[in-house]
């Protein structure tokens, strides 16, 4: 078996891809307090002919890192780029989940996060997807797992 390679610096607030599993298990264990890892979450969808379909995205990764920089506290995980667009669908390149898909992967991912040790945070960038998010937040919370949310 070999040795594990050792882990690279990890700036404060950077990404939660960035890190191994055995960095993961590390700072979910270092603190206090659980440590935060903040989920952003946006649309594949229309903004008229003048925006790309990922601006919701992008938006809620950048106010995310904005947020986390700095923090030892704090991860950002990948953005997940999908949401519920259903009312964008008449327009080319919108691309929606169902609310029922959504909150469940919703409920999957933060359940992995606290799992882990870790408090999952949704920052959300889509109007779209704030009733299924109250939705896994409730659902989450009836597991006893706690979370939040902000658009």
């Amino acid at each position: 078996m070999s040795e594990p390679v050792p882990a690279l610096p990890i700036p404060p607030g950077s990404s939660f891809a960035l890190m191994t599993s055995p960095d993961t298990e590390r700072h979910a264990t270092a603190g206090v307090h659980k440590p935060v890892v903040i989920l952003p979450l946006g649309a594949v969808e229309q903004h008229g002919p003048h925006l790309p379909l990922g601006v919701d995205c992008w938006l809620a990764e950048a106010v995310a890192l904005a947020a986390a920089e700095g923090q030892a506290s704090m991860r950002v995980a990948e953005p997940f780029a999908y949401g519920s667009s259903e009312h964008h669908r008449s327009f080319s390149g919108t691309m929606s989940l169902s609310p029922q898909t959504f909150i469940a992967v919703l409920v999957d991912l933060c359940t992995c996060l606290a799992e882990d040790g870790f408090l999952p945070v949704m920052l959300n960038g889509h109007g779209g997807n704030r009733a299924a998010i109250q939705v896994a937040i409730t659902t989450l919370g009836q597991r006893g797992i706690v979370t939040a949310g902000f658009s």
